[in-house]
């Protein structure tokens, strides 16, 4: 996978009133040697801040990463995104290495923690192998049957598009070089 690390000279966060099918986009200005200009992200203004943060964090994988076309591009934006919001050592240092049991309280003390919903924690603990696949299938069929799924408990309230603007410059990667920048790594 290639991953691509731009300066950011510009990055705007745009809520849009819009229905519940739409969460969010992305787009990349560049002038006409591909350079980055700008940044935009937009996500839908009324929804949950759990499910928000990590709407941006995924659109914010879009412009940053330049999976092989063999991946799904959906699915590494929100792996991006979830581990931007809850970087591995911070969730192992919370979690542990292993777990065989979690409770749904402390599910929703983590949630308050990374900002991040009950559903996108259990599987970011999947994908670390802090937990097993069984355990979060298991997780799974009971959010849908304590009807938590849309609407979990303890929901976050979303953060205003001044302040997931300062939450992307902070996490914005940058090149040393101002001449050039966009920059492929390998």
């Amino acid at each position: 996978m290639k991953i691509t690390v731009i300066r950011v000279l510009s990055f705007h966060v745009i809520e849009l009133d819009t229905d519940e099918g739409f969460d969010g986009i992305a787009a990349v200005a560049r002038d006409d040697e591909q350079h980055v200009l700008a940044a935009t992200v937009v996500t839908r203004r009324g929804m949950s801040g759990e499910r928000q943060r990590l709407n941006l964090a995924h659109e914010v994988g879009h412009i940053v990463l330049d999976p092989k076309e063999t991946l799904d591009v959906e699915q590494v934006a929100f792996r991006f995104g979830a581990a931007l919001l809850a970087p591995s050592q911070v969730v192992r240092q919370r979690f542990g290495a292993r777990r065989t049991f979690i409770q749904l309280d402390e599910l929703i003390l983590m949630k308050q923690f990374f900002g991040l919903s009950i559903q996108a924690l259990l599987r970011r603990l999947y994908v670390l192998g802090i937990i097993t696949e069984s355990y979060y299938k298991q997780w799974c069929i009971d959010i849908n049957r304590l009807g938590i799924r849309r609407h979990e408990p303890a929901e976050l309230p979303s953060d205003r598009a001044v302040g997931m603007d300062t939450f992307a410059r902070q996490r914005t990667v940058t090149c040393a070089d101002r001449s050039n920048c966009s920059r492929t790594y390998r």
